[in-house]
């Protein structure tokens, strides 16, 4: 509920004051104030007219669109992996921030939000080239996290980008390669070093992604029963690489065909023998693919 005030600062001259609101960045309590050199009944009129003018004006009127994306961020960080949120600053930074941050909260709306949407689809990309779908779409959801958290405090009613529209979204085609491409692929890595190929036998094998077989460690191999326990993903934020979860916060346990087992215990015997040359020994609980000796 607004206080009003209508105060006498001298005989002939009246200060016209408004509250607001509390400014929640700052804390400060906010008013809109006029001079006003009139009779009473004039200041009264001219103060209901200020009623009138401050309906647009509310607490959060200096609130920005850069403080709602940076407190949405750092208040996502423990909710979302190091990798999504090292993501989302980075849509940040290269997109949000530059078209709104020093917007005010007040003056977004759904028809700015789309035409950036627009702008970007056609030269957001590499050297003015368009922006992929689907990279708008991220854009899109990270705008429209952010600001349904905006909502969620208080800053404004309605959230414009839940009405926004980001292109359509076209699905891509996978077209895995075959076993002789496989086979050529191999070919090819063993003349990088001798860890490669074993690396993208065990991908094509299981089928995991690359963070989960970086975060493998012998003690999830189990060669005598050709089991193996895919339960952890290496995932790179804003502070470096970390261990976390896999994607889907699951543990997998996969039977594995002889080749594989094969071509991991050669990897293993392998490994054992440059960590014996380095003085170090290849511990259980060392990682499967390490640039370090002992794993």
């Amino acid at each position: 509920m607004r206080v009003l005030a209508a105060l006498n600062c001298d005989r002939r001259t009246r200060e016209l004051r408004v509250y607001v609101g509390r400014d929640p960045l700052t804390g400060h309590h906010r008013y809109l104030s006029r001079a006003f050199r009139s009779g009473k009944r004039d200041a009264e009129r001219a103060l209901a007219a200020l009623v009138t003018a401050s309906d647009g004006v509310g607490p959060t009127a200096s609130v920005k669109v850069r403080n709602v994306l940076e407190q949405w961020w750092e208040l996502t960080a423990d909710s979302h992996s190091p990798s999504t949120h090292a993501t989302n600053r980075s849509l940040m930074d290269h997109y949000l921030l530059p078209a709104f941050g020093d917007l005010p909260l007040s003056k977004l709306t759904t028809a700015r939000i789309d035409s950036l949407y627009r702008r970007l689809g056609k030269e957001g990309g590499a050297q003015g080239r368009p922006l992929a779908p689907a990279s708008v779409h991220r854009i899109h959801n990270v705008l429209r996290r952010a600001l349904g958290q905006a909502v969620r405090w208080g800053w404004i009613t309605t959230n414009p980008a839940a009405n926004a529209t980001p292109p359509p979204r076209r699905a891509g085609s996978i077209s895995p390669p075959d076993p002789a491409g496989i086979g050529r692929l191999l070919d090819e890595a063993d003349k990088v070093n001798a860890v490669l190929p074993a690396f993208i036998y065990l991908a094509a094998a299981t089928g995991a992604r690359r963070g989960e077989l970086l975060a493998l460690r012998w003690s999830d191999v189990d060669l005598e029963d050709r089991r193996l326990v895919i339960a952890r993903s290496v995932v790179e934020g804003v502070d470096g690489l970390s261990i976390k979860d896999t994607k889907n916060h699951s543990v997998r346990r996969l039977s594995l065909d002889k080749r594989t087992v094969a071509i991991l215990a050669a990897h293993r015997a392998r490994s054992a023998q440059l960590a014996a040359v380095c003085g170090v020994a290849l511990g259980p609980d060392a990682f499967l693919f390490s640039m370090e000796p002992d794993g």
